[in-house]
């Protein structure tokens, strides 16, 4: 049996049901589900508590390396444990789009969320943060940092706003981890319960010195990673009875995990465990938060410790990934505003839950009911964003990093037109059908996820690869001709392995990713293997692409050569028997292999017509004869194929309401035709990766994208009366006769060329082009502006005044201006070999002229120059075999003659240094260096301070041997500076520079030492006038001068000076005692160890006394200096 469903009939009415009574479920076998799982946990309590008595234990809970660990079992004698595996995080995964000011102008804050929380021990209720959203329902006797971060995750209210939840005005229930799968089944019948987290499970492998493996079963790892076990299948069974119950679960903390050696290290790959390797819960792994907008897949960073998959069948685990490191949250303790900082899976876990919250409370909104959880989790497969090396999924980010934001947009925009939610449920035998009819090239992406019945755990082993998929379904799309598109799947025994399109036969979801479908009738299917146990399954479908207008009919040409108006020419379906209908304006015509018998035919157009589009499929050689008509095309136009001839006649594209309309001639063979698109047109036309050659090609009206084409236009016209867009990208036009409208908005650059190789070739532009232009014959310009480039191979002629930011001339033979014609270059080239280049302006009484804009020096030879004057401040050196006929300002002498004066400077700033470097061209051998017309000192290098911001008149005057010079003057403006005033501190054997900086240079006598760029310089007393440049980016700044003109004596070694400084140490006065009356004291100065200094007066000659109670206690340096001496002394001020 085969249901299927036209989309644009497709209303789905199941998406409207009022939310008034409680979500589906079976009652009766979970009431059952519940008893047994009473049953279980008895005799584990039981179990639990005979261990607990024969070891002597007080509690079954306990703290280790960050972890809070719970023994919920004892199996063979050997303890069961469970493990407890944000403002950031919220805008890693898009839910700041779903908050007041985000781009969907909702207010999702959690309100309808249905949100449980178990964990170890309970969150802390009168925390700040939850302000009474938040109910613990066990009696335990403690509250968990662990718990109360998690759900302060989900669910904090922002007091401290980068603490703020996800659904920080949600409600919830919280949980111990004890008996956590009966209360499940408690909170779904009772409260209807629609999504819980659980950031803990059963630790395997190691955890921290202790390895949880069983040694019986395997040395090599512990047999429980990735094992399906009677938890994974309690937490499936749960899902299934309640199909509207999601939950999600932390992946484990276990990879990377090494212990003591004695047993191989955790992971990488198949390391989770326990009701994580679940088919019906959500598993979530853990990366680090996004450092900004997402831009791709190297933007999602693995953390460090987030367990990896696959399960032992192969099946995707992770299912997701989520932010998880350096979470900001709410913790427990004495008082109700503390918080911390966490990583784990169990952090991710929460974000994932309270997103999904959220986009179940965007659902009601919008549809009146909750998802199930299947489409609540395709839903978050589907929009995930892409992480990992490889496309599709992988056994490390699952199927990539929730993004909520684009899963709301999902929702908004369903619309059975383009964007699909389907809750269906298919029957044995049964096949579900959806007809796509994609416009091309534009993906489609489908989700298929449904709840399984839960699997049945096999004997405890290692790795056993039984397939825990019961009900095994599976998608496909397919196109006329039988070609499948099929979903990922990856490779158990590979883990490494990238993603590939194959039939999956392991996993509950399914996603198939088709990139670039033609613009052709497909389907979807649904389908199934064997037999569906029960009868039946049901599915949830989430389906985007961009469909084709619903009103447009395919018409399959058939039965060989022909006339278009013949409707017994016409099917619709491929091959098919004759419809009698001749296509109208809204039929897709389509050319495939099936339309001739032979190897080849012939479509003859005898009159105007108007067609949706034109698709060729054929592998045959088909002529297309439009017998002198014109054909209207108002859609998509796939012609490419070399086997397609197109002739005689007009193809005119117009669309006024279509936005992006594809258009692809590659390889075609044109004759006689004439493209337009036309002047009423307001679509936009794309065409990528043609080559094809055509007469006429004229843009008047919308606009046209052409990407990596290669088209030949003997007639381009592009602009009319009307504004047109043309924009192109690494394409090259060669065309005879290239005209660019004024009313053309033109955009291209570098990656494109326009090509003229025709002896009469003509270019207007009546904008300015930022394309190259490459001419091989003979090209005249006749209208422009402003030119990137020119290539210049043959003989160019300039009919207009013209700026070309760069004229290349290979091998050329002339560059001719019209009289009185200004062309502007800021580059010019010219490679000639044994012929000369001519640059010549016909008339001699009103002669053209070149200007070279900026200031340079060009350097030619070979040249004849005729009526055409030289401008500006460059200047050419046209060699010694050019002659220059009426043409002013060029130099007749070889390149070295020509004398450049040119100089650079750096360090434009206030308090600098400015260094300044001879650039000039040209025998060189004196060079004078003025500032403000006052000779200063330099040769090839000038340094000057500049003490204050201003403007300086700098020039440099060079000269050869000759006695001719040049001379180069500009305006150097010194700029403020965000460097402090600096000074140098010094001691016996150091300077150094009391500010610190970016770099350092010291400098003595004017001269920069060698090697000395840190922020001390080690003297050792040498006599010098010193002083050290501090740098920062674009400024380095002077300090004050030290003139050390003299020897240093340290009054510590030298005990015949004739000067004595006590006490020391001293608390308020200083004395200095002098016992050569003949010594004058200049300055003196005290120097702390930050390198602040004071300067004291002096007061007198053979006594000084100084109060300086006032400067704080610490170590000093003291410098006397004299007429010829300058003395050191080490000080101890105290308080």
């Amino acid at each position: 049996m085969r249901i299927t469903i036209f989309i644009a009939v497709l209303l789905l009415p199941l998406l409207v049901l009022a939310q008034n009574t409680p979500t589906p479920k079976n009652t009766e076998a979970l009431l059952k589900l519940k008893k047994i799982e009473q049953q279980k946990h008895l005799q584990k309590e039981q179990r639990v508590q005979q261990y607990l008595k024969q070891k002597k234990l007080i509690s079954r809970s306990f703290t280790q390396n960050g972890s809070d660990y719970s023994i919920i079992d004892v199996q063979n004698n050997k303890p069961v444990y469970y493990i407890t595996h944000n403002a950031e995080a919220a805008f890693s995964v898009g839910i700041n789009d779903l908050r007041p000011g985000g781009q969907f102008g909702l207010d999702l804050a959690g309100e309808n969320a249905r949100i449980g929380v178990w964990d170890r021990g309970l969150p802390l209720a009168s925390h700040q943060e939850f302000q009474g959203r938040l109910l613990n329902s066990d009696a335990a006797s403690e509250f968990s940092d662990h718990s109360t971060h998690v759900t302060g995750t989900i669910m904090a209210g922002g007091v401290v706003p980068a603490a703020r939840g996800m659904c920080y005005r949600g409600s919830g229930r919280a949980f111990d981890w004890f008996q956590d799968t009966e209360e499940m089944i408690d909170e779904v019948l009772m409260n209807d319960m629609l999504i819980s987290n659980h950031s803990y499970g059963v630790p395997g492998g190691w955890e921290g010195s202790n390895w949880f493996g069983n040694a019986g079963i395997s040395t090599d790892e512990d047999y429980r990673f990735g094992f399906y076990d009677g938890e994974a299948q309690a937490f499936d069974n749960i899902a299934y009875n309640a199909p509207y119950y999601t939950i999600v679960v932390a992946a484990g903390n276990e990879r990377g995990n090494s212990g003591d050696g004695t047993f191989p290290p955790d992971g990488p790959f198949d390391c989770i465990t326990g009701f994580k390797t679940g088919k019906n819960v959500l598993t979530v792994g853990a990366v680090r938060k996004l450092s900004g907008p997402y831009t791709g897949p190297d933007d999602v960073e693995m953390s460090s410790f987030s367990s990896w998959g696959p399960v032992d069948d192969g099946r995707i685990k992770p299912d997701i990934v989520a932010p998880g490191v350096s979470i900001f949250s709410s913790v427990s303790g004495d008082v109700n505003n503390n918080y911390s900082s966490f990583q784990g899976t169990s952090m991710a876990s929460p974000v994932t839950t309270g997103a999904s919250a959220l986009l179940n409370e965007a659902y009601f909104q919008f549809n009146g009911n909750f998802m199930k959880s299947a489409t609540l989790k395709g839903l978050l497969i589907h929009t995930a964003r892409e992480a990992g090396s490889n496309p599709g999924p992988d056994y490390s980010f699952g199927w990539g990093l929730v993004n909520a934001s684009q899963a709301v947009e999902h929702i908004i925009g369903t619309d059975g037109v383009n964007k699909f939610i389907i809750e269906s449920t298919l029957q044995n035998g049964e096949v579900f059908e959806l007809e796509l009819n994609p416009v091309l090239g534009e993906k489609i992406t489908a989700t298929l996820v449904w709840t399984d019945l839960a699997g049945t755990p096999v004997e405890a082993s290692l790795d056993p690869s039984d397939p825990m998929l019961v009900n095994d379904l599976d998608m496909v799309i397919v196109d006329e001709s039988g070609n499948e598109v099929l979903p990922w799947t990856l490779n158990r025994l590979n883990p490494m392995n990238a993603a590939v399109r194959a039939n999956n036969s392991i996993d509950n979801v399914e996603k198939i990713d088709f990139d670039n479908p033609d613009p052709r009738r497909y389907f979807l299917r649904v389908t199934h293997k064997g037999n569906l146990v029960t009868g039946s399954q049901d599915f949830s479908l989430i389906l985007d692409y961009t469909s084709e207008d619903a009103g447009i009919q395919s018409f399959y040409w058939i039965d060989d050569n022909g006339s278009w108006s013949d409707g017994s020419q016409w099917s619709n379906s491929s091959g098919g028997t004759t419809i009698n209908t001749v296509p109208d304006a809204n039929s897709k015509l389509i050319f495939d292999d099936n339309s001739f018998s032979g190897q080849s035919g012939v479509v003859t157009m005898d009159q105007d017509f108007t067609v949706a589009g034109i698709v060729a499929l054929n592998s045959k050689n088909i002529t297309f004869d439009l017998g002198g008509n014109t054909l209207i095309i108002t859609g998509t136009t796939l012609m490419g194929s070399d086997k397609f001839t197109i002739r005689n006649g007009t193809i005119l594209f117009s669309n006024r309401e279509v936005d992006q309309i594809n258009i692809d001639f590659d390889a075609v063979t044109t004759e006689e035709l004439a493209i337009i698109i036309d002047q009423a047109n307001t679509a936009q036309w794309q065409m990528s990766d043609n080559s094809f050659q055509v007469d006429m090609f004229h843009l008047l009206g919308g606009a046209m994208m052409m990407e990596n084409c290669n088209i030949t236009i003997s007639d381009a016209l592009f602009g009319s009366d009307v504004p047109v867009l043309l924009n192109i990208e690494g394409t090259n036009l060669t065309t005879i006769n290239l005209d660019l409208n004024q009313n053309l908005t033109f955009e291209g650059g570098a990656s494109n060329t326009f090509i003229f190789n025709d002896n009469d070739a003509q270019l207007k532009f009546g904008i300015d082009v930022d394309v190259p232009v490459m001419n091989s014959q003979n090209l005249t310009i006749q209208r422009a502006d402003i030119i990137n480039s020119v290539l210049n191979e043959g003989a160019l002629s300039i009919n207009d005044n013209i700026r070309i930011n760069t004229l290349v001339n290979n091998n050329a033979t002339s560059l001719s201006l019209f009289e009185r014609i200004d062309l502007s270059l800021e580059t010019l080239e010219i490679n000639t070999q044994a012929s000369d280049f001519n640059i010549h302006c016909s008339s001699a009484q009103n002669k053209a002229s070149i200007m070279l804009e900026g200031r340079n020096k060009f350097c030619f030879d070979n040249l004849n120059i005729t009526n055409v004057d030289l401008v500006g401040e460059s200047v050419v050196s046209v060699g010694e075999n050019s002659t220059v006929d009426n043409s002013e300002n060029w130099f007749i002498g070889s390149c070295e003659d020509l004398l450049f004066a040119d100089y650079i400077s750096d360090y434009e700033c206030e308090g600098a240094l400015v260094y300044f470097e001879n650039t000039s061209d040209g025998n060189v051998v004196e060079r004078d260096w003025y500032v403000d017309g006052i000779p200063v000192f330099g040769d090839e290098t000038m340094e000057f301070y500049f003490e204050n911001e201003g403007d300086y008149e700098v020039m440099l005057e060079v000269r050869d041997g000759n006695g001719n010079s040049s001379a180069f003057t500009q305006t150097i403006t010194i700029g403020p500076t965000n460097l402090e005033p600096n000074e140098v501190g010094m001691n016996a054997t150091q300077l150094f520079s009391t500010k610190s900086a970016a770099a350092y240079q010291w400098y003595n006598y004017d001269a920069p030492i060698p090697g000395e760029t840190g922020r001390t310089y080690a003297f050792n007393g040498a006599p010098g006038i010193y002083f050290v440049l501090t740098f920062d980016g674009d400024c380095n700044r002077r300090s004050t001068i030290l003139d050390l003109g003299t020897s240093v004596i340290d009054l510590d070694d030298d005990t015949e000076s004739g000067i004595s400084v006590f006490p020391n140490p001293f608390y308020e006065v200083l004395n200095i005692q002098l016992r050569d009356a003949s010594l004058d004291i200049k300055e003196i100065k005290l120097y702390n160890t930050l390198g602040e200094s004071y300067m004291l007066d002096v007061t007198g000659r053979q006594e000084l006394t100084f109060d300086i109670s006032w400067i704080p206690a610490g170590y000093y340096y003291m410098t006397i200096v004299t007429d010829d001496l300058t003395y050191l002394k080490k000080l101890v001020k105290y308080e």
